[in-house]
C-alpha cells in the first residue's frame, strides 16, 4: 500500500489524535502519550506532535534521530495510560516490543 494511502487511512480512524511515540535514547528505549498527534499534509505525509518537557522522554525523543508514532485507539487505552505515568515500566517483557533494524521501538 503506497505510504499515502496508508497515512490517509490511519487519520481518517484516529480522531482522538492520542499517540504513544517511541525512540531509542542514549540510555535505551523512551516513550510517552502524545495527545497532540495531528495531520498536516497527506503528500507528502507530514504529521506534528507537542513535547511539554526537555528532560527525560521527552527531551531524548526530540533529539532522536528517528522516532515511532503509534497512534491509539481503544484498545489501546491501558498502554497510553502506561506511557502518560511518570515511573510506570514502559518496555517490561510482558508488553510485546521489538526493535526495528533503526532502534526504534515497536508493538508486534
Amino acid at each position: 500500500m503506497p505510504i499515502r494511502t496508508s497515512f490517509l487511512d490511519a487519520f481518517c480512524n484516529h480522531p482522538a489524535g492520542v499517540a504513544v511515540i517511541t525512540a531509542t535514547g542514549n540510555d535505551g528505549p523512551v516513550g510517552i502519550t502524545s495527545s497532540s498527534v495531528i495531520s498536516i499534509s497527506a503528500d507528502p505525509a507530514v504529521l506534528a506532535f507537542s513535547l511539554q518537557s526537555r528532560r527525560g522522554s521527552a527531551a531524548a525523543i526530540a533529539t532522536a534521530t528517528s522516532f515511532l508514532v503509534h497512534l491509539a485507539h481503544s484498545e489501546n487505552a491501558q498502554l497510553a495510560a502506561t506511557f502518560a505515568t511518570r515511573g510506570a515500566v514502559r518496555f517490561g517483557d510482558d508488553m510485546e516490543w521489538s526493535f526495528l533494524e533503526t532502534g526504534e521501538p515497536g508493538r508486534g
